[in-house]
């Protein structure tokens, strides 16, 4: 069967712990064969370098399994929610006079372009941020 390509994406909601993973292809149910996947969960990758490249002959069966070469994704590193982490940094900066980097007007930057993200959602369409100057 030809396969020319197949692309995938994985998504994470931190909030309840939740993966999503999606694959399309032009291949029929590709979503039996990708590796690793159970009931609870899996993710799995194919690095650039064991990625097959086969030269297409229309004329020949295709030998190679594509799938043959992807690799369970270890879970391993548990990433720090950063808005938690930059609160948790501004909280030592008050109560601590600990460093803190970012400015009153970076914060009004990061509600205006978490209110630009949300209009630009509700609307279908890109928002351009307007330049915020103190």
């Amino acid at each position: 069967m030809l396969d020319l390509f197949t692309f995938s994406i994985v998504a994470h909601d931190a909030a309840v712990g939740a993966f999503g993973v999606a694959v399309a292809t032009a291949r029929p149910a590709v979503g039996a064969l990708v590796p690793f996947v159970s009931l609870s969960g899996g993710i799995a990758t194919q690095a650039r370098v064991n990625t097959p490249k086969p030269v297409w002959n229309p004329d020949v069966p295709q030998a190679i399994d594509f799938f043959d070469t992807w690799q369970e994704v270890p879970n391993n590193v548990a990433y720090e929610n950063a808005f938690k982490a930059q609160w948790e940094l501004f909280i030592r900066h008050v109560c601590e006079d600990a460093p803190f980097r970012w400015s009153l007007l970076e914060g009004a930057k990061g509600v205006q372009l978490g209110d630009c993200a949300l209009a630009s959602w509700a609307e279908r369409r890109w928002i351009d941020l307007p330049k915020l100057e103190a």
